[in-house]
């Protein structure tokens, strides 16, 4: 893997740090991790909410570094070790600025990708049409936050031309952290829906958080962005542009399975995924795709190329031919509602089995809107509802005409439903990443 390399005074200056003891000669990467640290690293100690990088920092020094960066605030600590460090006010702050830094010497676009939901496959819809013509990177997973950010950006390649970079949030003012250091080219919002809104309070506040991501276009920018009333309320004034897309202004031609054609501004696109939702996350990408220069065959070629990352409406067949759909890596009600509807719709003629689980993180409208998904439901073609947790208990007390069982863990549900799966059987697992539904997939798969 890529790793820059800086000298002391280059580090100095971009940190603004003070120099301990005498200065190491020749050149460094920086790692957080002692773990896998080198004597050509400098140790970079971060302060997380269950950890502190400044514990390791001796043992660091053991495994043979030359140079650590340390807090002002753990500089007592290490006054009588006969190591050089930089001391610095804040070492997440300055893992920040060197990623900064980096990514300013080197001559890639930023295309910054946020939204309530979509982000992580709008990423990998970007990467996969981006990397089909030019040299291009990306955020690995959903490495969304301050570290992801700062380990994307100092993986980028001086040969790169396009870095794809997830920003994720759970409170006002992150997005616009993330922003700050990334300076993006392109900025990217797939919606502001209800994930998070325990945190943030409201769907206003959610737009607002989410259209941070602009904050510091320059005039030569571009935003593309969901077209939403509260985003564009929210979105500061600006002289980039801005492009507003929906799924209304897409005509879906074909669809099955595992493949969408629609007609958009003039042009057939191809998707290898069936699902409206996602079809719509794509209608971004060639947006941003067209402005830099791409042709519709081009993007179609990009497009066929995608691949989504794992638990992402992934599909499985079992023993037994059921067909397990497995997208249990995250869910808000938006993206519930979405996905059921679109399972509903495409698997018609199969048996449809439901297995539902809570949907975390949405604080005093948890209520509401597992009542709703119930609602849903019960308007839907599903001919076996199963829930697991207690908030996707409260769904399962809506739902009224579809035969349902129970359940308050997953190993439960998952030695239940080998009992009516049959080869004509669809199973959907959806489900808030921490219900760990996986394991469901895991038992499941062994029937």
């Amino acid at each position: 893997m890529y790793k820059p390399v800086f000298d002391i005074n280059d580090l100095i200056q971009i940190t603004n740090a003070k120099l301990v003891n005498n200065a190491p000669s020749g050149v460094f990467s920086i790692s957080t991790d002692t773990r896998t640290i080198t004597e050509n690293d400098v140790y970079l100690a971060l302060c997380g909410n269950v950890f502190d990088g400044h514990d390791f920092v001796i043992g660091a020094f053991k495994k043979g570094i030359k140079l650590a960066i340390i807090d002002k605030h753990h500089e007592a600590l290490f006054i009588q070790e006969n190591y050089p460090f930089l001391v610095v006010e804040n070492t997440q702050e300055a893992y920040l600025k060197i990623a900064k830094a980096h990514k300013d010497r080197q001559n890639a676009k930023i295309i910054a990708v946020t939204g309530s939901s979509g982000k992580t496959t709008t990423k990998e819809l970007f990467y996969a049409v981006f990397n089909s013509k030019y040299k291009t990177q990306k955020s690995l997973k959903n490495h969304n936050n301050e570290i992801g950010l700062c380990q994307t950006l100092l993986s980028i390649e001086p040969d790169t031309q396009y870095c794809i970079v997830e920003m994720g949030m759970r409170a006002m003012g992150e997005i616009d952290l993330l922003a700050k250091y990334a300076n993006p080219d392109i900025s990217i919002i797939t919606n502001a829906g209800s994930a998070h809104i325990g945190i943030l309070g409201s769907l206003e506040n959610i737009a607002k958080a989410k259209c941070e991501v602009a904050n510091y276009l320059s005039g030569k920018g571009l935003l593309v962005a969901h077209n939403n009333e509260m985003i564009k309320n929210n979105l500061k004034s600006g002289n980039y542009k801005k492009i507003f897309y929906d799924m209304n202004d897409a005509t879906i031609i074909e669809r099955k399975v595992n493949f969408s054609k629609f007609l958009y501004k003039n042009n057939e696109f191809i998707l290898p995924d069936g699902a409206d939702y996602n079809v719509l996350n794509s209608l971004s990408v060639i947006n941003v795709a067209l402005e830099e220069g791409f042709s519709p065959e081009e993007i179609n070629k990009g497009l066929l190329g995608f691949k989504n990352i794992e638990f992402r409406n992934e599909s499985y067949q079992l023993k037994s031919g059921a067909t397990v759909i497995s997208d249990c890596y995250n869910a808000n009600p938006e993206s519930a509602c979405a996905s059921l509807k679109n399972l509903a719709q495409i698997y018609s003629d199969k048996k449809v089995v439901i297995v539902f689980g809570d949907m975390l993180e949405l604080g005093e409208f948890e209520l509401q809107y597992h009542k709703q998904i119930g609602e849903l439901i019960n308007s839907l073609n599903v001919n076996y509802f199963v829930s697991v947790g207690k908030l996707a208990k409260i769904t399962a007390a809506e739902v009224i005409n579809t035969p349902k069982r129970i359940f308050e863990n997953v190993v439960e549900a998952a030695e239940f439903l080998p009992t009516i799966m049959d080869e004509n059987t669809v199973v959907f697992l959806k489900a808030s990443r921490g219900m760990q539904f996986e394991k469901i997939l895991e038992i499941i798969r062994e029937k």
